[in-house]
């Protein structure tokens, strides 16, 4: 026997094959089945409904709890002279700062973001941001004093004195910070490249690790070669692979690291080691380092070997297959 469900009157029924349900209308009337028949379909529908209607579950939507409004200023309410003034004005007195003692006859002080971030003001912020900023908030209002961003000058403020009870907690657990945690993050690792930049500049490649020799190639010209005796043509990860792909690239490491892997593919595959490969290759030989280091040749820092070869070369043609004096890729292939 199978059942259906139908919705009469905001109530839910089963209505089977065997016993069928009259039509749906207001008028009794109109029903084509007598009384009994009818008594004895809902009193199986009864029946049934016991048994079933526990197992149907229904999801039923959370009656949504209204948000209590925020106050928001009118529209234009910051772009009135009047409304910054008062804001500001309004700002230090809620803190007990004594404006007419410590500025009598002036304008009040434009805070800095900082103290604006810490108590929350993100309103008069955003005021001040719609008129341009600080310096020009501060022309608006007749030369009012700005606070300083840097928290050291700041502190010196007589108006940021009356502040520091209210900072207490933030500052004895390690001050107010100029910055974000996410600036500091950003600022150590650029730090961090400062160091391997000026480490690469000051500490050049020594000759014991590289030694580069005078060659002529069948054109006549000169190029530096980097004297390998046993490696291997791919690329593994060993103590000078991790070392490399810490230390910061140089124009002498990037023509180092290019005459090495030459030579090695030369004993791989017996290809003259003065053509120049393709910048593709070397990223599908493992060599991303180096693909990354002859993409950015020109910015690379060089030290005393091609500072003379720089100049005598055209900036436009300081590329690496021409310092090193390689036959191109599109001349050989």
């Amino acid at each position: 026997m199978r059942f259906f469900v139908r919705r009469r009157d905001g109530i839910a029924y089963l209505e089977s094959q065997d016993f069928p349900l009259p039509a749906l209308n207001d008028d009794p009337s109109s029903s084509s089945t007598s009384p009994k028949s009818k008594a004895a379909n809902d009193g199986e529908i009864n029946n049934c409904t016991q048994s079933i209607l526990p197992k149907l579950h229904t999801y039923q939507k959370p009656r949504q709890i209204r948000r209590i409004p925020t106050k928001r200023k009118p529209r234009n309410y910051w772009h009135s002279t009047s409304n910054l003034r008062s804001e500001l004005t309004s700002f230090w007195k809620e803190y007990g700062v004594p404006l007419h003692q410590i500025n009598p006859g002036r304008p009040p002080p434009i805070p800095s973001e900082y103290i604006l971030n810490f108590f929350r003001r993100n309103d008069l912020r955003g005021g001040i941001a719609q008129n341009g900023g600080r310096e020009n908030v501060s022309h608006l209002l007749g030369g009012a004093k700005i606070i300083p961003g840097k928290w050291k000058e700041a502190v010196q403020m007589e108006e940021v004195k009356y502040l520091l009870p209210f900072m207490t907690p933030a500052l004895e657990n390690g001050g107010l910070n100029d910055t974000t945690q996410q600036q500091q993050q950003y600022e150590r690792h650029n730090a961090g490249a400062r160091d391997k930049r000026n480490s690469a500049r000051n500490h050049p490649v020594s000759d014991a690790t590289i030694s580069f020799n005078r060659v002529d190639t069948p054109d006549g010209d000169q190029r530096l070669v980097d004297i390998v005796q046993e490696s291997s043509p791919h690329k593994d990860d060993s103590d000078a692979t991790m070392e490399a792909r810490r230390s910061f690239w140089s124009k002498e490491k990037a023509v180092a690291g290019l005459y090495r892997y030459l030579e090695c593919y030369k004993k791989y595959k017996h290809r003259p080691a003065v053509w120049m490969p393709q910048p593709a290759e070397l990223s599908n030989e493992g060599y991303s380092e180096l693909f990354n280091a002859c993409s950015r040749f020109k910015k690379l820092p060089a030290v005393s070997i091609f500072s003379s070869l720089s100049e005598q070369n055209n900036q436009d043609d300081e590329c690496i297959e021409n310092l090193a004096g390689l036959v191109p890729f599109k001349e050989w292939r």
